[in-house]
């Protein structure tokens, strides 16, 4: 097998594996002389093989673009608003993938707690930047000084560049399980699922969730959002349903195990929906979190509107 086929295997695998790729999260590319293959915004890396998913576009092009641009405009519609973030890289593979795991650990660790993990997994710690320029222009500014290519991106996820991919798959692996490890899980922590069961009796949309959840965790988080898609796919306020008198959109409720919705909540927002209940329920406290603002800056930004649109 190719290298370039095991870089789709792989694209593919890390797609298929919920803790690590939600929905159309996330993003891999490789370089081939002059060019870069990147995923297309808004699409599945689990469709990495069967799918023509991925963008190829003249590196220079692409450097020329991105280091005269400072309004996160994007080279064009299809690519990703996180196409800078790999082309700083020299290395041929790039792997931005959104870890459960490292979310949990960036809302529910103290700033000083999670940057002494990343140091004693030898993990360079990136600040939480807005997606697009200005967070690759921060992970720019620390390769030089990186002795590893790993970066752990607060409330956003992990970003890592190798030249031989065999290295992507054993240094994700790695990872997990030091994540898994340093929290106390195991690899059944994301085995929280919601199952839509029709109207309820007050004519709602009801969601059964299975698993191990801590639903009044949900509460922790009005108005405070854990990552960027959260700000994008997962602008709910969280109520008990035994302590509300009326029912609006945009606000989400919870009884025992079950949630509740005005509306029907659409697919890509059930798969954010999902991630939110899994970190909330591994987490006592909220320490790190993107605010109201920023999230609606996010949110009304050129890329996020295209991945809205479809993902409709």
């Amino acid at each position: 097998m190719t290298d370039i086929k095991k870089f789709y295997n792989v694209s593919k695998e890390i797609g298929e594996n919920y803790s690590l790729i939600q929905g159309a999260g996330g993003n891999t590319s490789f370089k081939d002389g002059d060019y870069i293959a990147i995923k297309k915004s808004g699409s599945n890396l689990s469709e990495s093989i069967k799918n023509d998913i991925f963008s190829s576009k003249n590196l220079i092009d692409l450097k020329n673009f991105y280091n005269n641009e400072t309004q996160n405009k994007k080279y064009s519609d299809e690519l990703s608003i996180e196409t800078p973030l790999h082309i700083i890289f020299s290395e041929k593979y790039v792997f931005h993938y959104h870890s459960l795991l490292s979310i949990i650990i960036s809302v529910g660790q103290h700033k000083d707690s999670v940057k002494k993990i990343c140091e004693r997994l030898n993990i360079s710690w990136i600040p939480y930047k807005r997606p697009g320029v200005e967070l690759a222009k921060e992970v720019d500014s620390k390769l030089a000084s990186s002795n590893n290519r790993i970066f752990f991106l607060q409330n956003h996820g992990m970003l890592l560049g190798a030249n031989e991919i065999d290295e992507v798959s054993e240094t994700i692996t790695r990872l997990e399980n030091s994540f898994l490890e340093l929290l106390g899980l195991t690899d059944s922590f994301c085995r929280i699922n919601l199952n839509y069961l029709g109207l309820s009796n007050d004519s709602l949309h009801m969601y059964g969730v299975t698993g191990s959840a801590n639903l009044e965790n949900l509460e922790l988080i009005n108005d405070k959002f854990l990552f960027p898609d959260h700000a994008v796919f997962g602008n709910y306020k969280y109520f008990s349903k035994d302590k509300v008198t009326s029912f609006k959109e945009n606000e989400l409720f919870w009884k025992d195990d079950y949630l509740f919705s005005l509306d029907r909540i659409p697919a890509t927002e059930i798969e954010t929906l999902r991630s939110v209940v899994i970190i909330t329920t591994h987490i006592k406290k909220i320490y790190n979190f993107i605010d109201a603002t920023t999230a609606l800056n996010l949110i009304s930004s050129e890329d996020e509107q295209y991945r809205i649109k479809k993902n409709k």
